[in-house]
C-alpha cells in the first residue's frame, strides 16, 4: 500500500498541469450573410402564415 501511495503522488504531480484555454472564433458570418439568413427566416415565416390562412379559408367553405 505504501508503494501504491508514493507512486500515486508522483503521478499526480506530473499529470496535474494547468492549461489555459483561449477561445478563438472561426467561421464568423459577415453582415450580408446574416442579412440573408434573416430574410430567409422572415420569408419562411410568411410562407407558413400564408399556408395556414389558405387552409383555414379552404376548410371554411
Amino acid at each position: 500500500m505504501a508503494i501504491y501511495l508514493t507512486l500515486k503522488d508522483r503521478i499526480e504531480r506530473h499529470t496535474s498541469t494547468h492549461k489555459e484555454l483561449q477561445v478563438v472564433e472561426v467561421n464568423r458570418l459577415n453582415t450580408w450573410q446574416r442579412t440573408w439568413m434573416r430574410i430567409g427566416q422572415v420569408s419562411a415565416l410568411l410562407l407558413i402564415l400564408f399556408g395556414v390562412f389558405k387552409t383555414r379559408k379552404l376548410l371554411k367553405i
